[in-house]
């Protein structure tokens, strides 16, 4: 989110004193509550705050907030965005490259054409050689098990823990 190393090392600190804080708040309520998107939300308003503080920034009584801790907040936003964005592509990345040996060669360019790509369904069945059922059906069971993976990503139970090559 922008910090350099001792900043972020300082700001890494901030965050554990937080969770020491809070942990005890935490509470799996909801579909999609995961102890990993609780956990980035309080570290992100941890960032952002330690990053306000690293300007001695002070409007608790009323103050004008000065237009670069907007930036820097707009900056930080940002920054996390990316952040969500990488994150996402890369679970996508993992989940395609751990599914992919279970489907023919064919199957899964009518799925990638069609859903990566964005490619028409009559185009993608007259190139690979297949019926536009058989498209719409190869398709459809490669995003069934997608979804399957990353329904395991949100849980948090993932066989793998080191699925990010960590």
């Amino acid at each position: 989110m922008g910090l350099d190393f001792a900043d972020a090392e300082e700001a890494t600190q901030e965050v554990l004193l937080q969770l020491l804080r809070v942990l005890s708040q935490w509470s799996a309520v909801g579909p999609k509550a995961t102890f990993r998107g609780w956990l980035y939300r309080v570290a992100r308003n941890v960032i952002i705050k330690y990053k306000r503080q690293l300007g001695g920034i002070s409007w608790a009584n009323g103050g004008e907030i000065p237009s670069d801790v907007v930036d820097q907040t707009t900056f930080a936003e940002r920054q996390s965005e990316k952040f969500d964005r990488q994150f996402r592509q890369q679970i996508f990345v993992t989940i395609t490259t751990r599914i992919q040996p279970l489907f023919s060669d064919r199957n899964w360019q009518a799925f990638w054409r069609t859903y990566v790509e964005a490619h028409d369904i009559t185009t993608t069945a007259s190139a690979l050689n297949m019926r536009i059922g058989e498209v719409y059906v190869a398709r459809s069971r490669i995003l069934k098990r997608f979804r399957e993976e990353a329904e395991k990503f949100s849980e948090g139970v993932v066989a793998d823990r080191n699925c990010f090559g960590e």
